[in-house]
């Protein structure tokens, strides 16, 4: 208990402002039960004096008698780990700051003193000129658990010193006092019907929300689709698969491992191969939520295996990453729903459905199509910026597109065309480039709040820079982090960002995804509008965390950034959003048989 008595007073304004920690308490955990998860849990706060560092405090302390202790203060001396920092400063600046939540006392009489308790309110002072002098005085209870010497004996070390106000005066006399009941007291009956949050004991809060989650690598060779098969990545999104499982459970989500204890380092002890095989292996390990960080496709086992009524997934439709990864396909489908693409043709080795021969195309045909050198030529099914090029002239067009329709490699045992027989010729679109992340319809965890959203939409779009001739350069080559960056909340005014944000929710919509999808997009040229030029069904998802890889991230990690979330907030966002496998993928053949 703290009592504060004037003994001086001549002054204006410094009332003393007082917090109810209670009532706090009681709307977090009605309305942002996600914010009350992190603030009791231990090791989100942590207080300096002087030279000594307390740590594992939790702002709300469950203790032995059912009770609820506030461990807070705003100042120099305050610190958070990354996970709690947000979480910590949101508490503080919309609840302890809101008017709503405070009490004012103008205490000036010598004859008045104010007792608080200190494990539930919070007390500060307003700004004051003049003078103005309280006597403070701290009651302990009779068990002190930091303060009680087992020796009896309080010396002044250094270490003691920042304490010394605490330490109680007569030990002996303590069992002659009435006892009283401190911190904060909860009616349980007002929590028990919220979601996620449940009791073991009294005020013992349980959060639960998600199952046990086991994350899919790519070890499938995609298959040839249209003569077109799409380009493996080294490692099958392996190290993105390991990011997000690390970060996910050192958020104390549980995740199944193939190795029961994972090395940090390595990649593959931390993800199943996407075969019938491994996505056995995970589900008989515990596994209910299968991450599908990988490339689906008609044939993949997801498709096609069978499963239980409770597994869910995290990612798209086989078949509508099947149907999507083809860009033209896609940009053709947009285009003719009024989305604004680049002027594109196809091009290949003979003519065919539409299809361009390479020998056959001259400027006048170019012109004709609306393209005009520099232009870019690129594959159907492409991953990243391989084989992606700017070219300033019709030889180098056709220099490039035949070096790509030439190059083999070893399919099933036999030589193929590794970009397929036909490739995408678009004009270059001179202006800047930007990504936006499209989120589907869900529920989310926005500013620690849960909000039910009923379409897609954006993230907070992300402006590329530092292109290589004209191109973004891979990740995998330049970390994103070094060539991208959140626009500015002026920019996100604009009208014309607000136009391809809208553009982006509207080709979600067209597509309907069941997952993130990420849209690259160029102005026509400086100061024009966008055009929507890539649209990936498989976003990278890499993130930081794990040891050596604090500089990974990837465009949707940045774009989240905008919004408050960090990379395992993101990830949580994506997990809320999985879906029962068995139902989805049921409808999905039965629609397109």
């Amino acid at each position: 208990m703290l009592l504060l008595q004037p003994i001086e007073y001549d002054a204006d304004g410094g009332e003393i402002i007082l917090v109810d920690g209670k009532k706090v308490l009681e709307s977090i955990l009605a309305k942002r039960p996600k914010l009350a998860e992190i603030l009791m849990k231990p090791g989100c706060v942590a207080f300096c004096r002087d030279d000594h560092m307390s740590m594992n405090y939790s702002v709300y302390e469950h203790m032995q008698d059912d009770s609820i202790h506030m461990h807070f203060r705003y100042d120099q001396t305050t610190f958070a780990p990354y996970w709690s920092y947000e979480a910590v400063k949101f508490l503080h600046n919309n609840y302890h700051m809101n008017p709503k939540y405070q009490v004012k006392i103008h205490l000036k009489e010598k004859e008045h003193i104010l007792i608080v308790d200190n494990h539930r309110m919070l007390h500060g002072r307003g700004e004051f000129a003049g003078n103005r002098k309280l006597r403070r005085v701290w009651l302990n209870d009779d068990d002190p658990i930091i303060l009680k010497n087992v020796h009896d004996t309080y010396r002044n070390n250094r270490a003691t010193i920042p304490y010394a106000p605490y330490i109680p005066l007569n030990m002996n006399n303590a069992s002659k006092y009435k006892k009283i009941n401190t911190g904060i007291r909860l009616d349980k009956s007002l929590y028990n019907k919220r979601k996620n949050v449940s009791f073991k004991s009294y005020h013992n809060f349980e959060f639960k929300e998600f199952s046990p989650v086991a994350i899919l690598y790519q070890a499938l060779q995609p298959p040839i689709i249209d003569g077109i098969r799409k380009p493996l990545k080294p490692g099958g999104y392996s190290d993105s698969g390991a990011d997000i499982a690390y970060s996910l459970r050192s958020d104390n989500i549980p995740i199944v491992t193939p190795v029961d204890n994972p090395n940090p380092t390595s990649d593959l002890d931390w993800v199943f191969p996407d075969t019938e095989e491994g996505i056995s292996a995970a589900i008989s390990k515990g596994a209910k939520t299968l991450w599908a960080n990988t490339i689906l496709f008609n044939t993949h086992p997801l498709n096609h295996m069978s499963f239980r009524e409770d597994i869910k997934l995290v990612g798209h439709l086989p078949s509508n990453v099947h149907k999507y990864d083809n860009k033209w396909f896609t940009n053709e489908l947009i285009k003719n729903n009024g989305i604004l693409v680049p002027h594109a043709i196809l091009i290949g080795s003979s003519t065919n459905n539409g299809i361009y021969r390479l020998n056959d195309i001259t400027l006048d045909i170019l012109n004709k199509k609306g393209i005009r050198f520099p232009a870019v030529v690129k594959p159907i099914r492409g991953r990243g910026s391989q084989g992606v090029k700017k070219v300033n002239s019709i030889e180098q067009m056709k220099e490039h597109a035949e070096k790509l329709l030439s190059t083999r490699t070893v399919i099933d045992g036999q030589y193929c065309f590794e970009y397929g027989d036909t490739l995408i010729l678009e004009e270059y679109l001179e202006g800047e480039e930007i990504t936006a992340t499209i989120m589907p319809p869900g529920m989310y965890d926005i500013n620690f709040k849960n909000v039910t959203l009923n379409k897609y939409w954006h993230l907070p779009l992300v402006k590329r820079f530092n292109h290589n001739n004209g191109i973004a350069p891979y990740s995998g080559v330049v970390a994103v982090i070094e060539n991208s960056t959140l626009i500015s909340n002026e920019e996100a005014q604009n009208p014309i960002y607000k136009q391809v944000a809208q553009d982006c929710e509207k080709a979600a919509q067209i597509m309907r995804p069941l997952a993130p999808i990420r849209i690259d997009c160029r102005r026509i040229a400086p100061e024009k509008p966008f055009a929507l030029f890539d649209i990936n069904m498989k976003p990278n998802m890499t993130g930081p965390g794990r040891p050596g890889r604090n500089i990974q991230s990837s465009l949707s990690c940045i774009a989240a950034n905008g919004i408050g979330w960090k990379y395992p907030d993101l990830l949580k966002a994506m997990l809320r959003q999985a879906w029962l496998i068995k139902n989805f993928i049921r409808y999905s053949n039965l629609f397109n048989n």
